[in-house]
C-alpha cells in the first residue's frame, strides 16, 4: 500500500516539478539579464520580480478554498456544484485580479520611494519594472484557477506544457528587448517586463484551450452568492496566514536589508532564487497532499500521505542541494560577472541549505492542516512565530545575511516540529473516537 501511494503522488507531482523547475530556470535567465544591464537593473528586477510574488501569493490563495471544495464536490459527484463554486471562484479573481493591477500601476512610484529612500535611482527602475508586469498579477490569478482544475482532475502534464511555453516566450522576448537584437532597440528593464506578460498571455491561450477540452462545464462570469460565503469563510483566513507566513516576512526583511546596504538586498534575492531551486517541488507536493486528504476519509491513509510527500521531497532537496553544491562555480560564472553577489552569497550556501530543511515540513504539515479545516489555528501559530521571529532580527539587528538565515531557520523548525505533532495529535483524536 506505501508504495502505491508513493508511486501515486510522485505520479500527480513529477509533472509540477518539471514545470517549476522550467520555470525556474527562465527566472534565471531572466534575473541573468538584469545582471548584464547593470547592479542597480538586476536589484530593481528582483525586488519587483520578489514583491509582485507576494501579491500574487498572498491573493491568489483563492485557489485553496477552490481546491479544498471542489475536491469534496467532485468526490461526491456533485458536478453542478462544482461548476456554481469554479464559475464563482474565477469572478471573484478577476475583480480581486484587475484591482490590484490599478492599485500597483497607480502607487508602485510612491511604494518604492519609501522603500529606496538611499537609491532614487533603483526606485526608479524598480517602479518602472513593477508597472510593466503589474498586468501580469492579474494573469497568474487566472493562470492558478485553471491550473486548480487541472490539479483536480490530475491532469498536470497541462500545467508544465503551459510553463514551458511561457517561459520560453518570456526569455525570448526579454532577451531581444535586453540586448537589442534584429534591430530591436535596447529597452532595459522594460524589456524583460514586456517579455514576462507575452509569456503569461500564450499561458493563458494555452490553458482556456486545453480548460474548453477537458472540462465538462462552460465559464460563464457570475457568482452564487451562497458558495461566494462558502469561498470567503475560507479565503480570509488562508490569505492573513500567507501574508504573515511570506509576505510581511519578506517586505520587512527587504526594509531592513536596505538601510543595511541596498547590495545585500540583491545577493538575498539571488539567495531566494538558489532557495527555491532546492525547494523545488515542495508546493506541489503540499498542494496535491492536501487534496487527497481531503478526497480520503481512511484515517490511516490520511496519517501516511503528508509523511510520503514530506519524505519524497526530501529526496528531491537532498538532490538538488548535491547537484547545485558541486556545480556551483559554473553556475555561478554563468549566472553574473558581479563579484559581490558571488563573494557574499558563497559563503553561506551550506549553512542555507541546512536552515532550509524544515521548511519542506512547514509547507507540507500546514497544508494538511488546512485539508482539516484548521485554517485559525494556522494563523494563530503563524502570527505568534513570525512576531517573535521579526522581533528577534529588531533585537539583535544582525549586519550580514548568515545570521539573519540561521534566526529564521531555527523558528523554522520549532514551527515545522509543532506542526507535525499537532497533525498526529488531532489524526490520533480521530482514531481513538472510531474506536
Amino acid at each position: 500500500m506505501i508504495f502505491k501511494e508513493i508511486k501515486h503522488i510522485n505520479v500527480v507531482v513529477f509533472p509540477l516539478i518539471l514545470s517549476r523547475l522550467c520555470s525556474f530556470l527562465f527566472i534565471f535567465i531572466d534575473q541573468w539579464l538584469g545582471t548584464i544591464i547593470s547592479q542597480k537593473s538586476y536589484i530593481a528586477i528582483s525586488t519587483a520580480s520578489q514583491i509582485s510574488y507576494i501579491i500574487i501569493g498572498t491573493f491568489g490563495t483563492i485557489v485553496i478554498p477552490l481546491n479544498i471544495i471542489g475536491s469534496t464536490y467532485l468526490q461526491k459527484e456533485r458536478k453542478k456544484e462544482y461548476e456554481n463554486l469554479f464559475n464563482t471562484s474565477f469572478f471573484l479573481t478577476n475583480i480581486i485580479g484587475l484591482t490590484l493591477v490599478f492599485v500597483c500601476f497607480l502607487f508602485s512610484e510612491q511604494i518604492f520611494k519609501f522603500f529606496f529612500k538611499v537609491e532614487p535611482e533603483i526606485s526608479h527602475l524598480t517602479s518602472t519594472y513593477f508597472k510593466t508586469i503589474s498586468i501580469g498579477i492579474w494573469m497568474t490569478m487566472c493562470l492558478f484557477i485553471y491550473s486548480s482544475f487541472f490539479k483536480i482532475q490530475e491532469k498536470t502534464k497541462i500545467i508544465m506544457i503551459g510553463s514551458f511555453f511561457n517561459n520560453l516566450v518570456n526569455v525570448c522576448i526579454s532577451s531581444i528587448l535586453v540586448l537589442g537584437l534584429f534591430g530591436f532597440p535596447k529597452l532595459g528593464v522594460l524589456g524583460t517586463g514586456i517579455g514576462t506578460v507575452c509569456g503569461l498571455t500564450i499561458n493563458l491561450l494555452l490553458y482556456f484551450f486545453y480548460f474548453k477540452k477537458h472540462s465538462f462545464f462552460k465559464i460563464k462570469f457570475r457568482f452564487n452568492f451562497n458558495i461566494l460565503r462558502q469561498i470567503l469563510s475560507k479565503y480570509i483566513p488562508i490569505l492573513i496566514q500567507d501574508f504573515i507566513e511570506d509576505g510581511l516576512l519578506i517586505l520587512m526583511l527587504t526594509y531592513i536589508l536596505i538601510r543595511i546596504n541596498p547590495y545585500l538586498l540583491g545577493s538575498f534575492n539571488f539567495l531566494g532564487v538558489i532557495s527555491n531551486f532546492l525547494l523545488i517541488g515542495l508546493y506541489s507536493y503540499a498542494t496535491i497532499s492536501m487534496n487527497l486528504i481531503i478526497k480520503n476519509t481512511n484515517i490511516i491513509y490520511k496519517k501516511l500521505i503528508p509523511l510520503l510527500s514530506s519524505l519524497s521531497m526530501v529526496l528531491i532537496f537532498f538532490i538538488c542541494t548535491c547537484l547545485f553544491l558541486i556545480s556551483k562555480d559554473h553556475i555561478f560564472k554563468l549566472y553574473t560577472t558581479q563579484k559581490w553577489i558571488i563573494d557574499t552569497v558563497i559563503p553561506i550556501l551550506f549553512i542555507n541549505a541546512i536552515f532550509l530543511l524544515p521548511n519542506i515540513f512547514v509547507e507540507i504539515y500546514k497544508y494538511a492542516l488546512n485539508g482539516l479545516n484548521k485554517e485559525k489555528f494556522i494563523i494563530k501559530s503563524l502570527f505568534i512565530q513570525k512576531s517573535l521571529m521579526l522581533l528577534t532580527i529588531f533585537l539583535f539587528k544582525p549586519q550580514n545575511l548568515k545570521m539573519i538565515i540561521i534566526i529564521i531557520g531555527y523558528f523554522q523548525l520549532f514551527l515545522a516540529l509543532f506542526y507535525i505533532f499537532s497533525y498526529y495529535k488531532y489524526i490520533k483524536f480521530c482514531l481513538d473516537k472510531l474506536n
